[in-house]
């Protein structure tokens, strides 16, 4: 401990000035953050001085006078509507009789109106008493039945089915076998290309496992109308062969379709 306070009386001069050292660059650090601190609420006042000076100067300006643009806005509407008004016809005017090219169109309008109410008045009917034809000449390889379960081959089950399976040849045309209107050309699961018919008076048919179809939706056909051709049997029906798929729906119910054949 002597050493130490030996060694600090001998070396005193240099602790003193290293202490000053120190005290001088901290008074120079606070000098200047003080500096900083100044500039900073002198650059606030500032701002805050033109922000009122320009909040003055607003109040002091004028409230534009809008009077007279209103007058004027005004009277161009009056003139607008002095001059848009338009003359009566004369006496002589009203009594002269259409031109020839005026009586054309009249007749034209007419004939057209004329055609669209015949179109429109025009509906389907099935008619229940007189068979339809066959879609194709064939026997049937799988009934219609939603009673009772049938064994569908190809999938090794039984289920329902909605239809019947009429078999053909591949590139047979497929027809209605009755008046209709198409209401969509879709492909369906299990039954390929489907053209459902609309046959009149609730009754739809369908006929799938087409290709080549040769209708479109909203087109009118008659019994004999080539919806399309045979196509080769869809994954479901590869066993069963090439077929045409038949269904007929009253009010969306199944019926029978052989009740409805010749």
């Amino acid at each position: 401990m002597e050493q130490v306070l030996d060694f600090i009386k001998r070396n005193g001069y240099y602790f003193m000035l290293a202490i000053g050292v120190v005290a001088l660059g901290a008074l120079v650090v606070s000098y200047n953050k003080k500096l900083e601190l100044t500039d900073r609420v002198n650059t606030l006042q500032e701002e805050q001085d033109k922000i009122q000076l320009i909040e003055e100067n607003e109040e002091m300006l004028p409230i534009p006078d809008t009077t007279m643009e209103e007058d004027e806005q005004q009277q161009v509407i009056s003139n607008n509507v002095e001059l848009d008004v338009p003359q009566m016809p004369s006496m002589n005017d009203a009594t002269k009789e259409p031109t020839t090219n005026e009586g054309e169109n009249q007749n034209t309008k007419e004939s057209s109106t004329k055609e669209l109410s015949t179109e429109e008045k025009e509906e389907l009917h099935f008619d229940t008493d007189n068979p339809m034809s066959w879609p194709v000449v064939g026997n049937i390889i799988l009934p219609f039945s939603m009673d009772a379960t049938v064994y569908y081959v190809t999938l090794d089950q039984y289920k329902t089915n909605p239809g019947v399976l009429i078999q053909t040849i591949e590139g047979t045309e497929v027809s209605p076998g009755a008046k209709g209107k198409v209401i969509s050309v879709q492909e369906e699961s299990g039954y390929g290309m489907v053209v459902t018919l609309d046959l009149g008076d609730g009754y739809i048919a369908k006929y799938g496992q087409l290709a080549e179809v040769r209708v479109e939706e909203g087109q009118s056909v008659n019994a004999n109308t080539v919806l399309g051709v045979a196509a080769s049997p869809s994954a479901f029906f590869k066993k069963e062969g090439c077929h045409i798929f038949f269904q007929i729906n009253k009010d969306e119910i199944p019926q029978n379709p052989m009740q409805y054949l010749e």
